[in-house]
């Protein structure tokens, strides 16, 4: 699979190539296909292509949009391509020049934030909005694919790799005695919680939306143990169980 990482300083401070370069070597394994750069003032991403669909050939990321307001670095493979095109009103010639990540951009100029009620497949991605000085990241339900996150003073920075994060000299990688004590005594430990003071993992179904003065997490998506399907025949419940299964593996 695919890595993402990026830095945010919110006190304005430029981004150094450096540390974003850091942040990529230590993810030896990741990136077979290559690696992209964005940074522009005080923010950086980083892509480590890994191609597992005929479409991620033709990913050249981090993605800008046409007029420089929306940034995006993914890990992403999207299953319901057909019905995402759909819902955004393109046309079905015009889909399969679109990688995921295009698609993806799309959903986020037409429903923000709320646009990963629209996905379905394996992904985390984040957008970075300039002007808004707006920074979204998202996880999928099922956690596929997994992010981290950390705050230094005013830099905020994420990753793919955890120990991504851990290499940057100004992050003091230090042990989550917490979290420790929980794993030794039998505990589970929570969703967003690691083993390191301070990283925290962006937990599946999971959405973080940071601008430096404020800092918003919530769940999308969750079970619902109330729901039941009811029918009057055996059958139904095959036909109706066939059908999901077609759909999980069409892509």
């Amino acid at each position: 699979m695919s890595a993402i990482c990026g830095i945010v300083r919110f006190d304005g401070r430029p981004v150094d190539s450096f540390e974003l370069e850091t942040m990529v070597e230590s993810s030896p394994c990741r990136g077979p296909d290559g690696t992209g750069y964005w940074i522009r003032d005080n923010a950086g991403f980083a892509h480590l292509a890994f191609h597992v669909t005929p479409e991620s050939v033709r990913e050249r990321q981090p993605l800008v949009s046409d007029d420089g307001q929306l940034v995006l670095v993914a890990d992403v493979r999207l299953d319901n391509r057909d019905e995402l095109a759909g819902k955004l009103a393109i046309d079905k010639e015009q889909l399969p020049q679109l990688t995921d990540p295009d698609l993806l951009l799309a959903a986020w100029r037409q429903w923000d934030t709320g646009c990963v009620a629209h996905l379905l497949g394996n992904f985390v991605f984040a957008v970075w909005e300039p002007r808004r000085q707006r920074l979204f990241l998202a996880r999928d339900p099922l956690g596929g694919f997994g992010l981290s996150w950390q705050r230094s003073g005013e830099a905020f920075v994420f990753a793919s790799e955890t120990t991504a994060i851990l290499d940057l000299p100004f992050v003091e990688a230090s042990i989550n005695d917490d979290a420790v004590l929980k794993t030794l005594g039998g505990l589970r430990l929570a969703e967003e919680e690691s083993f390191f003071r301070d990283v925290h993992y962006l937990a599946p179904a999971s959405c973080l939306l940071h601008s430096g003065a404020s800092q918003r997490g919530w769940a999308y998506w969750d079970i619902d143990p109330g729901r039941s399907i009811t029918y009057r025949q055996d059958e139904d419940y095959r036909d109706h169980f066939l059908e999901l299964l077609q759909r999980a593996v069409a892509n």
